[in-house]
């Protein structure tokens, strides 16, 4: 009878322990799940939106402006060398609703084939593009990570 008793208890205790391992398993599956949704959301909430935008004058037709909420850093645009090159410039990080003004021949990039390209990070070393682009008076922008 006790070796019946103590049977039934050793079956009882690993199904038991299976289970407890089965939610646990589950439990940090959880974890890294809120854990990764969490860093996503403060990189988010951070992130650089750097566009081209109209100037507030004749003489500044053309600004580009952080309308993001983070710090762009290592920004670098497209900027005519000639009517058929195109190179890539750096220029200083702009904080969040911070713009600098264009030169004429950067905003004439957004009538060109690949339009005006501008390239940044975020503090946090996450890497963005945005692509502006102008057909019949329509403006177009194209914002992506890059990986």
């Amino acid at each position: 009878m006790i070796e019946a008793i103590t049977a039934l208890a050793g079956v009882w205790l690993a199904v038991i322990t299976t289970w407890t391992l089965v939610v646990l398993r589950r439990y940090a599956a959880d974890t890294k799940t809120i854990a990764k949704t969490s860093v996503e959301q403060v990189e988010n909430a951070q992130m650089p939106f750097v566009a081209i935008v109209m100037g507030d004058s004749t003489h500044v037709p053309w600004a580009m402006r952080n309308q993001g909420s983070g710090t762009a850093v290592n920004i670098y645009f497209s900027r005519p060398l000639n009517a058929n090159e195109v190179m890539m410039q750096w220029m200083t990080p702009l904080a969040p609703r911070e713009e600098i003004p264009l030169d004429h021949k950067s905003g004439d990039l957004l009538t060109t084939k690949n339009g005006f390209i501008v390239e940044y990070e975020s503090l946090s070393g996450k890497k963005y593009r945005t692509t502006t682009t102008r057909f019949e008076n329509k403006m177009k922008v194209n914002f992506e990570k890059i990986l």
